[in-house]
């Protein structure tokens, strides 16, 4: 993986307070993601051991979900726009079941703070 600051440039940053969103980025090659798929189709098959749910926070127990999350290309983008001072609350699936009904890109919810 290529090394970079990861910082946003101010057009970005204005272009995600009007619009809610930025991307996509970049965070491994598609041959990085095949070799992890896997390990994280592993984690998938069986339910969390503190809460017995599969898809929600598994970077609890699971060291490649919490790399992931906490990649830097990750971090410093959200620091860029809310602070450094974040903190790791959830982690989510969403597990697409073959012949599961499709779900177009949508936003769910936004709030950040205006500097």
């Amino acid at each position: 993986m290529p090394h970079t600051n990861y910082q946003l440039s101010g057009e970005e940053m204005e272009r995600f307070r009007r619009q809610g969103y930025l991307g996509p980025y970049v965070l491994c090659s598609p041959d990085e993601m095949r070799g992890m798929q896997p390990a994280i189709e592993r984690v998938l098959e069986t339910d969390a051991p503190d809460h017995g749910v599969r898809e929600h926070n598994r970077h609890l127990d699971c060291p490649l979900i919490h790399e992931l999350a906490t990649h830097p290309a990750v971090v410093k983008r959200m620091a860029a726009l809310y602070a450094p001072d974040l903190l790791l609350w959830r982690t989510n699936f969403f597990v697409k079941e073959p012949g599961a009904k499709e779900i177009p890109w949508h936003q769910d919810f936004l709030s950040f703070a205006r500097r």
